[in-house]
C-alpha cells in the first residue's frame, strides 16, 4: 500500500511538472444528474457531482460536461472485428453533437489556439461503421490537447489497442478522457474551452480466460517518456479521477486487477516484468 500511494504522489507530481504555465484561468463548476448505471464492461461510474450528460452513440458513449465543454469520459468496446475495419478513414469537419443539450465548442474555439482537437474514441476505431465513423467527428468526443502528444504516445496507444484485438481475438473494453489535477487552468477560444492537464486511458481485455487491465496517464505537453513509462494501475487513474472503472468485471477482478500491471502483458517495446 506504500508502494501504492508513492506512486500516485509521484504520477501527480509528474503531470503538474510536465503541464504549461498558463495565464487564462477558469473555475469547474460541478452539478448535474447523477450517471445511468450500466452493466458493460467497459462502463464508467462518474464522480458523485460532476455535471454529465450520457450519449449513447453507436460505436461509443460519451459523459459529456456542458460546462467544460468537453467530455468526462468516453467509453467504447473495440472487437476484432472492428479493430480490422475496412473503411476510408474520413477527414472531415469536426461538429456540434446534435444530441449535446446545451453549449457546444466550435471549430473557431480550436484555431491558432497551439492545441489540436484531440479525439478521445479515434475515428481509426469506427472505420466498421459509416455512422459511426461520423459520429466520432463531434465535439463531444474531442478535446483541446498538444500537437504532439496527438501525434505522438496518444497515436501510438490507440494504435496498440487495435493491435491487441486482432493478435487475442478478444474484444478491448477501453475507457479515456481528460484529467485535472488543479481547480484552475487554460481556456481556449471564446466559448472558454477548457484545457486538460492531463489525459488518462484505461484498457481491459480477457484472453484465454484471463483478464488484464491496465492505465496510462499522457500530461498534455510534449512527451519525452516512452509508453511503458506512462503506464499506471488503473486505481491510480481512479484516484487521479474520482471515477471507477471495469466495475462489472466478474467477481473481485476489479480490486485485484486495479492494483498492479504484469508489464508483459501489453507488447510494449522496452518493458518487462521486474
Amino acid at each position: 500500500m506504500r508502494q501504492f500511494k508513492l506512486l500516485l504522489a509521484a504520477t501527480a507530481v509528474f503531470i503538474l511538472s510536465s503541464a504549461p504555465a498558463y495565464a487564462q484561468k477558469f473555475n469547474r463548476a460541478k452539478g448535474g444528474s447523477a450517471p445511468v448505471m450500466e452493466k458493460r464492461i467497459e462502463w464508467v461510474t462518474t464522480s458523485p457531482g460532476i455535471s454529465e450528460q450520457i450519449i449513447q452513440h453507436t460505436g461509443f458513449v460519451v459523459s459529456y460536461n456542458e460546462n467544460l465543454l468537453i467530455p468526462n469520459w468516453v467509453c467504447w468496446e473495440l472487437t476484432p472485428e472492428e479493430a480490422a475495419g475496412k473503411l476510408t478513414l474520413r477527414t472531415e469537419t469536426v461538429k456540434p453533437d446534435p444530441m449535446v443539450k446545451g453549449a457546444s465548442a466550435r471549430d473557431a474555439d480550436y484555431s491558432d489556439s497551439g492545441y489540436d482537437k484531440g479525439f478521445m474514441a479515434p475515428p481509426a476505431d469506427m472505420k466498421w461503421s459509416e455512422k459511426a465513423m461520423v459520429e466520432s467527428f463531434y465535439f463531444s468526443n474531442v478535446c483541446p490537447m498538444k500537437k504532439d502528444l496527438n501525434e505522438g504516445k496518444w497515436f501510438e496507444l490507440e494504435q496498440k489497442c487495435r493491435y491487441w484485438a486482432k493478435k487475442y481475438k478478444t474484444s478491448v473494453y477501453i475507457a479515456c478522457g481528460p484529467l485535472f489535477v488543479r481547480d484552475e487552468g487554460y481556456v481556449i477560444g471564446e466559448n472558454e474551452v477548457v484545457v486538460p492537464d492531463a489525459f488518462f486511458k484505461c484498457v481491459c481485455q480477457e484472453r484465454d480466460g484471463q483478464w488484464v487491465a491496465t492505465g496510462f496517464v499522457f500530461p498534455n505537453t510534449k512527451l519525452g517518456s516512452e509508453l511503458k513509462n506512462l503506464a499506471k494501475p488503473f486505481a491510480v487513474v481512479e484516484y487521479l479521477t474520482g471515477y471507477k472503472f471495469f466495475t462489472n468485471l466478474p467477481g473481485t477482478l476489479h480490486d485485484e486487477l486495479g492494483l498492479s500491471i504484469n508489464a508483459d502483458d501489453w507488447d510494449i517495446p522496452g518493458w518487462k516484468t521486474q
